[in-house]
């Protein structure tokens, strides 16, 4: 008979399969490939814009329109920089809780697995 504190193993697997269905998805990935695009994306708008800037005489209002959609890419790029590090954090203290779950369970230690003579 198991002790009240510690949980049952059914419990520990289901706490398992709901940490592995969890880390599947991976957010943090998806929020810094976004960051990395658009801060690309930025860079090169970024760069037309001085060139415009440089070439413009009189009529500023294209370098002006493609400036401004700069700098809301750099501004969507840092906040989803941002998101994406909270997320990895979460992530990263699932992983943890995951492994520690494997580790109690013995899933990793082949002589548990092997049948027993």
């Amino acid at each position: 008979m198991s002790s009240p504190a510690s949980p049952e193993p059914t419990q520990l697997r289901e706490e398992l399969a709901r940490l592995q269905a969890e880390l599947a998805s991976r957010d943090s990935t998806v929020h810094f490939a976004h960051a990395g695009v658009s801060t690309m994306a930025s860079f090169i708008l970024g760069g037309a814009t001085g060139k415009m800037v440089l070439d413009a005489g009189k009529v500023w209002i294209l370098p002006g329109i493609t400036g401004a959609i700069s700098a809301g890419l750099v501004v969507y790029a840092l906040v989803r920089l941002l998101k994406g590090r909270v997320r990895h954090r979460e992530e990263s203290m699932r992983f943890e809780r995951m492994m520690a779950l494997r580790r109690e369970l013995e899933l990793d230690n082949p002589d548990a697995l092997l049948p027993q003579r």
